[in-house]
């Protein structure tokens, strides 16, 4: 089914679909670089050996945004090739976009969210198109969502999680997302991150939801009669399901993609997984726990760029320290969001320094400026 979702024409383009289509399947699912680059060798030297294909895919992306045919299945999107720079280009029209309406997003277009973008978009483009995002804070998991879900023209949903909020609010939210979904034909993208599943029985629910589009006992007979009587002229034109219910879990599972946005060193985490199989085998998994050398770079100097400028060192050497820095603390916690709070912290301190440095410098002119003044006079 993956496979027929891509436009392939020739030999070399349905290399390339059977190249992608696998990272997708396998890669995302690996969880350090040093796995990731494991695959890599071993899916290339296939290629080379058994294809005599000798390129790499590193710069090649399918979107369903940049498709112009017709899908194959129903409510399922085909996905049409586009290169880095031309997905670049389209991440950076879908954030001008978003900020336009909604508000400034302050994103840095590194390599691991260029990725993360095309990974969202083929997943959540598809029927039951949901989604484990495992990995740390910082890697743009939450940004990339939104802006997905801009692009696609759905409507990005995310519970907002007060002092007592309970299961009885968690049930309330749900119901009026389902009803939302499957009554109103809504699309919906509904995120979930680590503090937002406060009870265990959230994560109960939201695998009953991933699984079969439906939670049993959610709805009481009487709250749900109602509202699945608009759905009835529809039924008489459907000919996969026998009744109305079943029309109703049908839309849910068209039009609503659940992301969980999880922390992969969070103690319960594992727990979590296990006890919930619908996070491993009804999910697209994405790996996102850190950024590379490169993307480290590029923030460092988007961040710092002008600031370093005006100190005398090299500024080769002090990116190259801040980034150590950040990579000897890797093990004892530090995060993606750890590094870009500490290039924050790392400009203010130095702002401050100059500032101050500059401030003494006046007072020293002030000073000798003075002393001439008096030195004129005496003479």
């Amino acid at each position: 089914f993956g496979l027929m979702r891509y436009e392939a024409q020739g030999a070399e383009s349905l290399v390339e679909v059977l190249t992608y289509e696998a990272f997708r399947l396998f890669r995302d699912r690996l969880v350090n670089i040093e796995s990731r680059q494991a695959m890599d060798q071993l899916i290339y030297n296939q290629l080379r050996n058994n294809l005599k294909y000798g390129q790499t895919i590193g710069n090649i992306f399918f979107l369903s945004k940049v498709s112009n045919v017709n899908p194959i299945f129903p409510g399922t999107k085909t996905l049409g090739r586009i290169e880095k720079t031309d997905l670049e280009a389209t991440l950076k029209a879908t954030i001008k976009s978003y900020e336009r309406e909604y508000k400034d997003l302050n994103v840095i277009l590194v390599d691991e969210l260029l990725e993360k973008f095309a990974q969202l978009e083929k997943a959540l483009s598809q029927n039951a198109g949901h989604v484990l995002l495992a990995g740390r804070s910082g890697t743009g998991r939450r940004t990339s969502c939104q802006l997905i879900s801009h692009m696609l023209d759905m409507k990005f949903e995310t519970p907002k999680i007060t002092r007592d909020y309970a299961l009885s609010d968690f049930k309330k939210y749900l119901k009026s997302l389902m009803i939302e979904a499957g009554i109103n034909g809504e699309k919906i993208v509904l995120f979930f991150e680590d503090h937002q599943l406060c009870e265990s029985e959230f994560y109960e629910y939201l695998n009953s939801l991933i699984s079969s589009g439906e939670i049993p006992g959610l709805f009481a007979p009487e709250e749900l009669d109602p509202l699945l009587t608009s759905l009835q002229e529809e039924l008489r034109n459907e000919y996969e399901c026998k009744t109305v219910y079943e029309l109703f879990v049908t839309r849910v599972v068209k039009n609503m993609r659940i992301v969980m946005s999880l922390d992969c060193k969070h103690p319960d985490f594992i727990s979590n997984c296990s006890s919930n199989p619908a996070l491993t085998t009804k999910c697209n998994v994405i790996w996102s726990d850190s950024w590379s050398k490169g993307s480290m770079s590029k923030v460092l100097e988007v961040q710092l760029g002008e600031s370093l400028k005006s100190l005398e060192v090299s500024q080769d050497e002090i990116s190259s320290l801040l980034m150590q820095i950040h990579i000897n603390c890797i093990d004892t916690g530090a995060t993606p969001l750890h590094f870009f709070h500490f290039l924050e912290n790392y400009k203010l301190v130095l702002s401050s320094k100059i500032n101050s440095q500059a401030d003494e410098s006046k007072h020293l002119i002030a000073g000798l400026d003075k002393l001439r003044e008096a030195a004129q006079l005496v003479d």
